[in-house]
C-alpha cells in the first residue's frame, strides 16, 4: 500500500500526509514512535500490578491474646516480634481486650516478646510464617520482676480464622523431587504437513 493512503489518519494526528513535504520515513517513524510509547506504557503498567499481586502473596501474620496467669486479659503489654533471618523488629501495645497483631510479615522465622511491668518477659521463638499463613501465639504471663524471664520454645499453633483457603507451602527439595509427566506424543506421532 502506498503511504499516501495514510494521509487522512496521519492529518488529524497532526502529521502531513504525501503533500506537506514529509514522505515515507518521517510519517512512518512518527508512527512507530507513537506504537513505540504506547506499547512501553502498557508493558510499564502490566510489570507493575504484576509485581504488586506478586508480592502481595509471600507475607503471613502474627496475632494472639496476651492473658496474666488467672486467665485474665492483659491490656497495654509490649509486644515485639522479630526476624531471625535479618533482626527486624516491630512493636505494638496490646489492645484492651489483650489482643494484638502484626501484619504483612515476611516468609520466614520469628520470636515474640512480651514485657509488662510486674510481670516476668514471655519469650516463643522458632514461629515460622509460610505465604499467607496466620499464626496465633498466645501469651500467658507470670508474675514476677521484669528481669525473669518465661522462654517457650516449639511450634506456635497454626489455626487458620480469617480465611476459608486451604493450603501447603511445598519446599525446593520436595517440589525437584516430584516426578515430571511423560510426553503425550512423540515425534513419530505428529501429523505430516500439508494434510
Amino acid at each position: 500500500m502506498h503511504l499516501c493512503g495514510y494521509r487522512r489518519v496521519l492529518t488529524q494526528q497532526g502529521v502531513g500526509g504525501c503533500g506537506d513535504g514529509r514522505h515515507g520515513r518521517d510519517a512512518i517513524s512518527w508512527v512507530q514512535e507513537r506504537i513505540l510509547i504506547r506499547r512501553t506504557a502498557i508493558l510499564a503498567l502490566v510489570v507493575l500490578l504484576g509485581s504488586t499481586i506478586a508480592l502481595g502473596g509471600v507475607t503471613g501474620s502474627i496475632s494472639g491474646i496476651v492473658r496474666d496467669a488467672a486467665g485474665a486479659v492483659v491490656p497495654g503489654a509490649t509486644v515485639t516480634v522479630t526476624s531471625n533471618e535479618t533482626g527486624i523488629q516491630r512493636v505494638v501495645a496490646t489492645e484492651t481486650n489483650g489482643g494484638y497483631s502484626f501484619l504483612a510479615l515476611p516468609v520466614g522465622t520469628y520470636v515474640i516478646t512480651v514485657r509488662k511491668n510486674g510481670f516476668k518477659e514471655y519469650e516463643q521463638t522458632g514461629i515460622a510464617i509460610d505465604a499467607n499463613s496466620a499464626v496465633r501465639v498466645d501469651a500467658r504471663l507470670e508474675l514476677g520482676t521484669v528481669h525473669e524471664e518465661v522462654r517457650v520454645s516449639g511450634t506456635a499453633v497454626r489455626v487458620e480464622t480469617t480465611n476459608t483457603q486451604m493450603g501447603e507451602v511445598i519446599g525446593s527439595s520436595k517440589m525437584t523431587s516430584l516426578p515430571l509427566p511423560s510426553p503425550m506424543w512423540t515425534p513419530d506421532d505428529r501429523p505430516e504437513r500439508g494434510h
